[in-house]
């Protein structure tokens, strides 16, 4: 009879024992899940502020060479027209809206990007500290000077003489 209660015992002890030792996996699961996730979250921010910065590099370009090859309008941009015209690859797809307004003796290039959520907004809003950026809701606005030093290589590619004045800027 006592035998029989010191087995009991012991298969008493080995369900705590196994019962711990599945709480501690899980918390350590779970620990690694949620550090996946921020890194995850925090590459995902990254490379979206990559794609914005890449945007806003082509806009600027685009609109040069439209300003020297055309000085007397105002150019137009679409995402399409920069992939298009080769100043994006194809594969960048961001919901964007290009705006400039001329404030002589400068003309302003403006960005307004439609972004999953307010916090991804945010915090790209605190990446752009070059460019003046607001935030409304999901959407980023980036508003900067149009940097009209062009670059020898973008002149060549699209046969741009330097010496035509850009009006636009």
């Amino acid at each position: 009879m006592l035998s029989d209660n010191k087995g009991s015992r012991n298969q008493g002890f080995v369900l705590i024992y196994l019962i711990f030792s599945l709480s501690v996996i899980t918390f350590l699961i779970n620990i690694s899940v949620k550090e996946i996730n921020y890194r995850q979250s925090i590459n995902n921010d990254r490379n979206l502020y990559e794609t914005i910065r890449l945007v806003n590099d082509a806009f600027q370009d685009s609109y040069l060479v439209e300003c020297y090859s055309n000085p007397n309008t105002t150019p137009i941009i679409t995402l399409e027209k920069l992939k298009l015209e080769g100043f994006l690859d194809d594969s960048i797809n961001i919901e964007v809206i290009f705006d400039s307004q001329k404030i002589p003796p400068r003309t302003l290039l403006m960005t307004r990007y439609t972004l999953h959520s307010n916090r991804v907004a945010l915090k790209l809003k605190a990446l752009f500290s070059t460019v003046q950026a607001e935030v409304d809701e999901n959407t980023l606005s980036l508003t900067f000077h149009l940097n009209t030093q062009i670059s020898d290589q973008i002149l060549l590619e699209n046969r741009i003489n330097h010496s035509q004045p850009c009006t636009q800027s």
